[in-house]
């Protein structure tokens, strides 16, 4: 059980969230990635401002007492093909990918989170979706002032 008060993540609405879809978490967990991040400026970017405040908010929001909590796994990479459509309405360039199996000391069983964070050719992320098992699918705009209003 989650407290509704604490956000996603910090300062976003989110503007769409559902069950999780198991076919699309499996997808996700294992779309093809061109190679490995190298936490330059863009990926540092997006672990401080999506998926470590995502984590903390997680933790956040449960309402049972917490002992210990810890990821497993954490693979970090681009996604290999961004959908013309994306590419051609949105003007997004390319996608990150983190894929984490995630625990907590109430239930004991990992559980897979998918954070899909869509960026712009200015490498300034977009769109986010997080598909968490046993918490749910949710669209985040990341709109930002670098980009907002900015012609592409």
């Amino acid at each position: 059980m989650t407290n509704p008060i604490v956000p996603i993540l910090p300062g976003r609405g989110v503007y769409r969230s559902d069950a999780v879809d198991q076919a699309e978490l499996k997808r996700l967990f294992r779309i093809p990635k061109k190679r490995d991040l190298s936490l330059d400026r863009t990926q540092l970017r997006i672990l401080v401002e999506i998926v470590l405040p995502y984590w903390q908010n997680y933790l956040k929001s449960i309402a049972h007492p917490i002992d210990t909590a810890g990821i497993f796994t954490f693979r970090f990479a681009w996604a290999k093909d961004v959908p013309e459509e994306r590419r051609r309405i949105v003007g997004i360039t390319r996608s990150a990918v983190v894929a984490m199996e995630v625990w907590t000391s109430i239930d004991l069983f990992p559980e897979r989170v998918v954070i899909k964070i869509d960026l712009c050719r200015r490498n300034v992320p977009h769109e986010c979706l997080i598909v968490h098992d046993g918490r749910g699918r949710f669209e985040i705009s990341l709109a930002d002032p670098e980009c907002d209003g900015t012609p592409h």
